[in-house]
């Protein structure tokens, strides 16, 4: 199997068969000036949501299912609220056991 430079380099990876399909593939690159294009193959409906993982993600074990379906921007808006109080709250775990707690990168 053949490739070229930074791409795979283990048998399984190279995309050409034969030394001369990689250099066909090589002069249409050079002379062609080709334009490659992305072309989606399949869909997805998606998964399910998982609402008790997104609880867990944003430490909100209170947070309805209303709340956590509701459109991204009213979810960041309804994030960001929380955000101080948290920070807050962070504060004052790690001061409580002893460590310094500074917003300045050392």
């Amino acid at each position: 199997h053949y490739t070229f430079g930074g791409f795979g380099t283990e048998w399984y990876q190279c995309p050409f068969k034969s030394e001369d399909a990689a250099l066909d593939f090589l002069t249409a690159l050079q002379r062609c000036a080709p334009t490659f294009m992305r072309i989606p193959t399949q869909w997805s409906d998606g998964k399910e949501r998982d609402l008790d993982a997104a609880r867990r993600c944003a430490v909100w074990p209170d947070a309805t299912d209303a709340e956590l379906c509701a459109d991204p921007e009213v979810l960041k808006a309804a994030l960001a609220k929380r955000l101080p109080d948290l920070i807050a709250r962070m504060r004052a775990d790690v001061e409580g056991v002893g460590f310094i707690w500074s917003t300045k990168p050392e």
